[in-house]
């Protein structure tokens, strides 16, 4: 029999975005001194309780998560906070090696190449925001340094023909921004079929 961290776990197509999607976002994968194998933690605010129960049922016939999400934290802002996290695993210490291979979380190249358009849809509902009516598109990314953020930019670029800028936004945030508005509008319209919809306001409230 498995022992509890070494039963056996694959991902689908579908989960493995969800799961790259959220820790570019808001997610981490971290470890405890006690134990080798690393965890997955996914948190929400209460406005968005919906979202991180869809993130659970996607991820839930994978057997990391032992119960749905929970809440009751208070975050250090006082935002009443919902938290899912899985049990350590073995089969998170890859991921755990692409995002942070010198303990803190980083973007690699190769991290950036294995999104597709639905975890690109998840790190927006994460960490992105639109400016109506402006129509402007912002995927907040102060938790990368400077060369994280150029090789965000330069992927967004390549990959999806979008030109993003750092910007620094409100309280000295930095932020990727969309300025031209039919890129912004392709943007919404690549990532739309992927929304949840109590994040509909992410796409100007239209899914």
């Amino acid at each position: 029999m498995p022992l509890k961290n070494q039963f056996p776990i694959e991902l689908n197509t579908k989960q493995e975005q969800v799961l790259l999607g959220s820790v570019f976002g808001d997610a981490c994968i971290g470890h405890t001194q006690r134990h080798r194998n690393p965890y997955l933690k996914l948190s929400s605010k209460d406005a968005d309780r919906d979202y991180i129960f869809w993130k659970y049922e996607q991820m839930e016939a994978t057997g990391l998560f032992a119960h749905p999400p929970e809440d009751g934290r208070i975050s250090g802002f006082g935002t009443h906070m919902w938290d899912l996290r899985s049990c350590e695993h073995v089969f998170l210490l890859p991921y755990r090696r692409l995002f942070y291979p010198e303990g803190r979380k980083t973007v690699s190249q190769e991290a950036l190449d294995r999104l597709a358009p639905l975890g690109l849809a998840v790190w927006y509902m994460d960490d992105g925001c639109l400016e109506w009516p402006r129509g402007r598109v912002f995927l907040y990314t102060q938790g990368f340094d400077l060369q994280e953020n150029e090789r965000i930019r330069a992927w967004f670029t390549t990959r999806w023909g979008f030109d993003f800028h750092l910007r620094r936004v409100n309280r000295g945030k930095v932020a990727l921004a969309l300025h031209d508005t039919t890129q912004a509008r392709e943007f919404l319209n690549l990532t739309r079929p992927f929304a949840v919809p109590c994040m509909s306001r992410k796409w100007g409230g239209e899914l």
